[in-house]
């Protein structure tokens, strides 16, 4: 199941024009959540490098869900990370993330029509699936090749957005004089940081785990077929650990890291406190992999059951986390692999950050290797 030639359509907004530009201009990574902005650069030479990298602190209520509450703080807040910024970053081009809880992913059957007409029944086909008219959307889609050049149907992947969410992050990319080079679902980020490892006939469901939100991507050789998110993340956690064990907020976020999903630790009350959250996700990622089993493995002849889990954010890194969901879903459970991609442009294999710091910055990575193409 391979992605054959993008077909273009037309659509008012700047957010196809960014998306269409050449990956050969300088670019870096610019992941937008709602208390952090983490960004990466890389080199890109024949031996991949990361030439900057680092976090900037979002106050509590400029962004809220992935909707920008406060335009002008977050403006002022970019305008200070540009004018102090490294010189890579101020000569390059931003790839930005969009927020996956405001987006729509589809997997869309479309009669298989001329080249030219395909767009206009991806437009058609929009009108049930997602709950907004058309005309409010900025959307893009992938058509997967068929499997045989007798079907008589398409199946196209949609990525949707609110109109007038990607035309706030535009306004704030324009403000603060960040030019950029693509506005991109987070989900698509991780995808390309692992899609040049992943098998034929391999199926797994990427799991990144944030403060607010826990995202889930199934993908399928290569390509990116649903995406979903739930309202459970690691501050969720942290809370629940203060109120159980009674202590401070920053002592729950050391508890939290440091012992984790520990079952005897604190008489079993850190287990007990931190159980219905990973329940949550345990629960999510079930009902996914039957979603996947029933609906997107045959209509798009993929391999028929969930092969493997990916776990991916700041969060993945709980202790206990892949133990307890390997042995709850019965399914390989690992963290991904943030430079699967590009370990080959590594000088020595050697990839540029530890395991542990990649994990949290995982989006970052792969917003920057959209820019950079293979070699």
């Amino acid at each position: 199941m391979k992605l054959f030639t993008r077909i273009l359509h037309p659509l008012n907004t700047r957010f196809l024009r960014w998306a269409r530009r050449s990956t050969d201009i300088p670019v870096f990574g610019f992941d937008i959540s709602d208390e952090t902005i983490k960004y990466v650069k890389f080199r890109p030479e024949k031996h991949l490098d990361i030439e900057a990298t680092g976090t900037i602190t979002i106050p509590a209520g400029i962004i809220t869900d992935g909707e920008i509450k406060k335009e002008d703080d977050l403006v002022a807040l970019c305008r200070e990370f540009r004018k102090s910024a490294p010189a890579c970053i101020k000569r390059s081009f931003a790839i930005v993330s969009l927020p996956e809880e405001k987006s729509y992913v589809r997997l869309l059957e479309i009669p298989r029509v001329r080249r030219d007409d395909v767009g206009n029944a991806i437009r058609w086909e929009l009108e049930g699936h997602i709950p907004l008219a058309v005309d409010d959307l900025a959307y893009d889609f992938d058509v997967l090749e068929p499997d045989s050049p007798a079907d008589a149907i398409y199946h196209a992947v949609v990525v949707a957005f609110p109109k007038a969410i990607v035309e706030s992050y535009a306004s704030v990319l324009e403000r603060s004089g960040i030019p950029p080079a693509a506005l991109i679902l987070e989900s698509q980020a991780l995808t390309r940081c692992i899609a040049a490892d992943m098998q034929r006939n391999s199926s797994v469901i990427v799991t990144d785990i944030g403060r607010h939100r826990t995202s889930f991507a199934i993908l399928a050789d290569g390509a990116m077929l649903f995406t979903n998110t739930i309202q459970t993340g690691g501050l969720h956690m942290e809370r629940a650990i203060a109120t159980a064990l009674n202590v401070s907020a920053e002592e729950a976020v050391v508890i939290k890291k440091t012992i984790g999903f520990h079952r005897r630790k604190f008489d079993g009350r850190l287990h007990a406190a931190l159980l219905p959250f990973l329940t949550a996700i345990g629960d999510e990622l079930r009902r996914l992999m039957d979603f996947y089993a029933a609906h997107a493995a045959r209509r798009a002849n993929a391999p028929p059951r969930i092969t493997g889990i990916l776990l991916a954010g700041g969060d993945a890194n709980l202790y206990g986390l892949d133990t307890y969901l390997a042995s709850s879903l019965k399914v390989p459970i690992s963290g991904i692999n943030p430079f699967a991609s590009s370990m080959d442009r590594f000088r020595f294999g050697i990839p540029p950050l530890p395991q542990r710091t990649a994990l949290a910055f995982t989006v970052a990575i792969g917003l920057a290797l959209h820019g950079i193409s293979p070699e």
